[in-house]
């Protein structure tokens, strides 16, 4: 697991860090809006968890929504990249926490 997933979902349950992870993970296997359910879920999920972050002081991030749209969108394009020229495990990490740091606080 990703640590910057870990710790952004931080001190939940076990059941909230499988959910928040799985969402991410998760394979749909069927049509296009069965996709893009899936992507919109994670999108709420990754959402919900800028909104704790913001909460409790960690994050500073003025839209959630919009803000999880966008490092979603750059995870799936990462996911092209790694079929077409490959993406190692480090530069993931890298990009997701370049992303991370556009909202965390100082």
């Amino acid at each position: 697991m990703s640590k910057y997933i870990y710790i952004a979902c931080g001190e939940n349950s076990a059941t909230d860090l499988d959910n928040c992870y799985g969402a991410f993970l998760k394979k749909e296997k069927g049509d296009s809006a069965d996709t893009k359910e899936a992507f919109e879920r994670a999108i709420a999920v990754l959402a919900n968890i800028i909104e704790r972050g913001n909460e409790s002081g960690e994050f500073d991030c003025e839209d959630a929504s919009a803000m999880a749209r966008n490092i979603m969108y750059s995870i799936e394009g990462m996911k092209v990249c790694s079929a077409t020229f490959g993406l190692s495990e480090k530069k993931v990490d890298d990009e997701l926490l370049f992303m991370m740091k556009q909202f965390m606080e100082a």
